[in-house]
């Protein structure tokens, strides 16, 4: 899509809070998009606009997917049988947590 060239080319990231009138003007600077009606132009702002609000909303709620998934691994730490002690490695109780769904919940190595 030549609209997208644009926007890479002139270092231009649409945000949900872009600005219609920055956009345009991008658009009518660059040769490859100066003759495509405004109105086209504008759909394509509101529907890229759309899209990266959409993306962020799914990137809150993986986060959060992810935090809640943290939580209950430390959860079952807690109450792992036999308890952890304070001399035991990760190394030693990973084998005790591979088969947990709370473990397998963490995509994360680093969140583990």
């Amino acid at each position: 899509n030549e609209v997208l060239d644009v926007l890479e080319d002139k270092r231009f990231e649409l945000t949900p809070t872009s600005d219609l009138q920055e956009f345009l003007s991008i658009m009518k600077d660059d040769r490859r998009t100066a003759n495509i009606d405004n109105d086209i132009l504008q759909l394509i702002f509101e529907r890229l606009r759309e899209k990266r609000v959409a993306k962020r909303d799914d990137d809150k709620q993986s986060d959060r997917q992810q935090r809640r998934a943290v939580e209950d691994l430390r959860a079952l730490l807690k109450r792992l049988d036999p308890p952890i002690v304070l001399g035991d490695t990760f190394e030693k109780v990973r084998p005790r947590l591979l088969k947990s769904e709370e473990f397998q919940a963490v995509n994360s190595e680093d969140l583990r």
